[in-house]
């Protein structure tokens, strides 16, 4: 009985490194040019030694490179508290690595993905958002981590990495605003179904006079990094490779749009009934109930995904056992390694290097117009400028445009003006939830003049406040939704300038 095995070098050993048919038989490597396969069994030893484990040094030297990306999360971490939900998906990464560790599932690396990743970042710093480049940074650790520990959970850890990242503001802004416009389409087709006369307007769902907002809270943006790191998380721990991996997160993203579908639908019939509000207890129900189902069918789709790779993993670890004690071999691979090694080290030193460097960039803002002057009045009513608060004082400065707050003897109203499209520009909402304010949204307000307002209130050590705000153009546009401007500032680009108007009424309902 005999058996074709085909190797690609034990130094380097991973998942992708060995394809074996059969069992049973082990490899003598006395002869570098030819192998000799033996049918005596194979004695059990360990994959991680001296010569491998070393090479963990490596990851630590790439993270003290990227040390402008963890000063950026740490300030987001300080601006936005919520994205301290990304430490759930970091901390299942380093749970699979030390999984591999403490199994002595440990090779030497493969160095070529992670320094095309390194140089990528180091070239786009000045250019890129910080996400982008913190993005570069996180999967280029995790593809290093992830050959060492094996093809089997480098997918699942790369993208573990990513979702660790406080991204999920910036997937609001371009993954949730279009997916709660797909979203009160597809919801508008179901309810029409049941009978209802529904219309679709952007983010909003008109029935009758009642506009009913899909929120960012109804986006299922959150459902979806928590389905895609369940999804990555279950890859890893199953050892599926790249594309299945890949299918794996594809599957979860159809499944969280078809529940939150669901979820939408189910919140407009209880709004229908008078309830559903975002304090009522059968709302959070529904988002833990369809997330749950949810959870459910990820896993049974990532387990048939892993049923057809058990065998060959199974083999592949038997390949692994049979080559860790080959020592010449391993010697050859990190001897071999050096010159790539050194081109490591050399491209860590440049990404640490660059966010020091005096380096201009970023996006081209386009023409900025003249600022023209505050109003004297505010639909109808005389205003008296106010010095800033300490809120405007914190979180305005560094944007560009002009601010200023008023008093028009019965509410507080702070008027922005921005001349040229700024990325730091946003909504008021997400100064008061930074400042310590608790936000409960309200219906949307079509005023008397066809002006759309956005609603919510804000609560803090006994002071209650409703606010309402909107921004507007020269052109007729209005934007209620910061996800909705800041989408259309990236991708339409449209010409300003804008002004915005929050008003803070002392006197809640």
């Amino acid at each position: 009985m005999g058996a074709h095995l085909r190797r690609a070098g034990c130094g380097a050993l991973d998942g992708d490194a060995w394809k074996a048919h059969g069992s049973g038989h082990h490899v003598s490597s006395a002869d570098p040019a030819r192998e000799v396969i033996s049918d005596s069994p194979a004695p059990a030893a360990p994959t991680g030694t001296p010569q491998t484990r070393i090479w963990l040094i490596l990851p630590a030297v790439q993270f003290a490179a990227f040390w402008a990306v963890w000063q950026w999360v740490a300030q987001r971490l300080v601006d936005i508290p919520e994205n301290i939900t990304g430490a759930v998906a970091l901390f299942v990464a380093v749970g699979l690595v030390v999984r591999a560790v403490s199994r002595g599932e440990i090779a030497v690396p493969r160095m070529g993905i992670p320094i095309a990743l390194m140089i990528a970042y180091a070239v786009s710093y000045p250019f890129v958002p910080p996400h982008i480049g913190a993005g570069l940074a996180m999967a280029s650790i995790g593809f290093l981590l992830g050959s060492m520990m094996g093809a089997g959970i480098r997918a699942g850890l790369v993208g573990l990495l990513v979702l660790a990242l406080p991204i999920i503001p910036s997937m609001q802004t371009h993954i949730g605003y279009p997916m709660r416009v797909a979203g009160a389409v597809v919801v508008s087709w179901w309810l029409h179904l049941l009978g209802f006369v529904v219309v679709p307007e952007g983010t909003c769902l008109r029935w009758g006079t009642n506009l009913v907002l899909i929120d960012e809270p109804c986006s299922g943006v959150k459902m979806l990094w928590s389905a895609l790191v369940l999804s990555c998380a279950l890859a890893g721990w199953s050892g599926l490779n790249g594309r299945r991996t890949l299918a794996a997160a594809l599957g979860a993203t159809a499944v969280v749009f078809a529940a939150n579908i669901l979820r939408e639908t189910s919140l407009f019939l209880l709004q229908a009934v008078g309830r559903g509000t975002a304090e009522d207890p059968m709302h959070m129900f529904l988002g833990l109930a369809v997330f749950g189902v949810a959870a459910i069918a990820i896993a049974w789709m990532v387990s048939a995904l892993a049923a057809p790779s058990l065998k060959a993993a199974s083999t592949q670890g038997d390949c692994q056992a049979e080559c860790a004690h080959d020592g010449p071999s391993n010697n050859r691979a990190t001897s071999g390694k050096k010159p790539v090694l050194l081109a490591m080290l050399a491209v860590c030193a440049v990404a640490a290097l660059v966010p020091l460097l005096p380096l201009t960039g970023g996006v081209d803002l386009g023409a900025r117009a003249a600022f023209p002057g505050w109003p004297v009045e505010f639909d109808g009513a005389a205003l008296t400028q106010l010095p800033l608060g300490s809120m405007e004082r914190r979180y305005y400065s560094s944007m560009a445009g002009h601010v200023a707050r008023f008093g028009d003897g019965h509410n507080q109203i702070v008027l922005r003006w921005l001349g040229a499209r700024d990325p730091k520009f946003h909504l008021s909402e997400r100064c008061y939830r930074a400042y310590g304010y608790t936000i409960t949204r309200q219906p949307g307000l079509l005023d008397d003049q066809g002006r759309r307002w956005g609603v919510f209130d804000a609560s803090l050590k006994g002071e209650k406040v409703r606010v309402r705000e909107r921004v507007w153009d020269t052109n007729g546009q209005q934007w209620t939704d910061e996800a909705a401007f800041r989408w259309d500032m990236f991708w339409r680009r449209p010409v300003g300038p804008w002004w915005s108007a929050t008003i803070v009424e002392t006197t809640v309902p």
